[in-house]
């Protein structure tokens, strides 16, 4: 599945022309895999695990974002998610 996730400033403007200067990251409780698509820093590729819990299972989700690669400067969350 892949995700694009849309960011918005508190005016409601679309951060999309920043986007080379952004990060973003999905975590998911419990733990899922997530790859980043080479060419975009927004749009992420998600693959569920299957050394997890069966599915369907219920989770969170926090969405980070960030100035680089770890996307760890703001968090998002959680969200209350089921995992299929």
């Amino acid at each position: 599945m892949t995700v694009r996730a849309t960011f918005f400033n508190a005016a409601g403007d679309n951060l999309d022309d920043v986007e080379d200067t952004h990060f973003s990251r999905l975590v998911f409780d419990p733990a899922g895999s997530r790859d980043r698509d080479d060419g975009s820093q927004c749009t992420l590729q998600l693959t569920r695990s299957s050394s997890n819990v069966a599915a369907p299972a219920t989770g969170t989700l926090m969405v980070d974002f960030g100035h680089d690669a770890a996307a760890d400067e703001h968090s998002l969350g959680p969200i209350d998610v089921v995992v299929e």
